[in-house]
């Protein structure tokens, strides 16, 4: 710790600098400049991990990846929840500056957070984007080809000729959607001929329970008229499955779906899916990590794993008889 300056002080720095005087501001900026990563003397070989939820299955599995690595070179590694809440992971960051930790990695709620672009951009500590992708220099980021995935998916599920399609979406403020989704209208636009309606794009927000209720709602209210169902990641697919088979909608003869990350859900629902080497993401973004960890002069990568599809059987050829 900086001697005379307190974590407090150094927290209140890293959101804003003009709110610490200014004989404080400049020790704070020597220290940083000096270690470009750490103002603390000794390792705690602690790293912390900020998720945005816990109730998605890509979550846990990433994990697992980590800690394969992480236990294996002698860190701890702690989970912070952050539910899909800016402010909540802004209140992370700032307890996690109060404690001794080595590192942080973050699969971040949204693409911008005040809090997360001041420590990445101070150097103050080696930081890691998982998964879900924020545009810094000298941060290094560890994803799969969201774009290239689900262009392949769109690509699938046109081949079989269906053209009424339900894209299940999920939040627009992180970069897997933004990227799954401009994969899915390209491809549409490229092998269909036409633009893709928006109006056929639905937000669950990578949420099951949320899927189910409104995919059950347009079969309800008779305004549902799909031959297929491309959600952005598999908990929405199983939740929209769900709504259909409550319906009496049989999968895949009446309504094709196709999920996305290949998690236990997906082959236990035998959903057709675009598998992301989870785990291997997770084994990355440590590997990464614990580099910057061991040298300032470690370089920043923005790593992008390929992505492939699985073939199950919740998808067929439309049946130009279906009504729906």
């Amino acid at each position: 710790m900086l001697s005379g300056i307190s974590m407090a002080t150094i927290s209140r720095y890293l959101k804003d600098p003009s709110a610490v005087k200014e004989s404080s501001r400049k020790k704070i900026e020597l220290a940083i400049e000096t270690t470009k990563h750490s103002i603390h003397r000794k390792r705690s070989n602690i790293i912390l991990y900020i998720a945005p939820t816990l109730s998605n299955q890509i979550f846990p599995h990433l994990i697992s990846g980590m800690e394969s690595i992480s236990k294996s070179q002698g860190y701890l590694l702690i989970t912070a929840n952050s539910n899909d809440d800016p402010m909540e992971e802004a209140t992370i960051l700032e307890k996690a500056l109060s404690m001794n930790i080595d590192g942080i990695v973050c699969t971040c709620c949204s693409d911008e957070n005040d809090a997360i672009s001041q420590i990445v951009k101070s150097g103050y500590i080696p930081f890691v984007f998982l998964d879900r992708l924020q545009n810094f220099d000298n941060a290094t980021s560890v994803t799969s080809d969201n774009y290239g995935g689900m262009y392949q998916s769109a690509q699938y599920i046109l081949s079989l000729g269906h053209r009424r399609i339900l894209y299940l979406a999920g939040p627009d403020s992180v970069s897997t959607e933004k990227e799954r989704f401009k994969g899915f209208k390209e491809a549409f636009l490229t092998f269909s001929g036409s633009e893709f309606n928006p109006k056929n794009r639905i937000k669950a927000n990578y949420n099951y329970n949320e899927a189910y209720d409104k995919v059950l709602q347009l079969i309800k209210e008779k305004r549902f008229s799909y031959s297929a169902i491309v959600a952005s990641n598999d908990l929405m697919a199983a939740g929209a499955s769900k709504a259909l088979e409550d319906s009496g909608i049989m999968i895949p003869d009446e309504v094709s779906v196709i999920g996305y990350d290949d998690t236990s859900i997906a082959s236990s629902n035998k959903l057709t899916t675009v598998n992301q080497k989870i785990e291997e993401m997770g084994r990355l973004a440590m590997l990464e990590l614990l580099g910057r960890i061991a040298s300032v002069n470690h370089p920043v990568k923005k790593i992008v794993l390929p992505t492939s599809l699985v073939l199950r059987s919740s998808c067929r050829a439309v049946n130009p008889s279906n009504t729906y």
